[in-house]
């Protein structure tokens, strides 16, 4: 999942809600902080698969996760 999150990110950066990441990201010419956040972001939604897929299932079908009781 890293390396499909590295070829997704990209093209978001340049949004304005991606704003504070690509300046997070800037200077990362070898992608060295680009690989580590997305590796990162693909172990939290590996726990997600684990802990909460109903979460996932949720988003699937792009409807909010339940709120917390």
């Amino acid at each position: 999942m890293t390396w499909k999150l590295m070829d997704l990110l990209p093209p978001l950066l340049p949004l304005e809600e991606f704003l504070p990441l690509c300046q997070y990201l800037q200077n990362d010419e070898a992608g060295f902080k680009r690989y580590q956040l997305c590796g990162k972001i693909a172990d939290i939604f590996d726990q997600y698969l684990v802990y909460r897929p109903d979460w996932i299932e949720a988003w699937d079908r792009s409807e909010a996760v339940p709120a917390p009781l």
